[in-house]
């Protein structure tokens, strides 16, 4: 499952690479999956996404990512999953 999302720094002050908003997908049981790296990468390139990794995002800017979860299909088509933000404010967003 591909996920593409935007977040916008809206702090007064640049935030760096280690605080912005990340996405985990939690199961109808409470498990909590964690972004597959290597097919978020790939994905990300051929997308050209324009997410910073080392460098701070300022104020005011608004940035486009994508993250990728390795799950059967078997198991995503059960009703309940979420997509977790792992923000300031965790938001937890119906998949299904």
């Amino acid at each position: 499952m591909s996920v593409l999302w935007n977040f916008k720094n809206i702090t007064s002050e640049p935030i760096g690479s280690y605080r912005v908003p990340r996405l985990l997908l939690e199961s109808p049981s409470g498990t909590r999956y964690e972004e597959e790296l290597g097919a978020t990468a790939s994905l990300a390139g051929d997308l050209r996404i324009d997410t910073k990794v080392v460098s701070d995002i300022n104020p005011e800017v608004r940035m486009r990512d994508v993250t990728v979860f390795k799950v059967s299909q078997k198991l995503l088509a059960k009703p309940g999953w979420k997509l977790i933000v792992d923000a300031d404010e965790g938001a937890k967003i119906p998949v299904n």
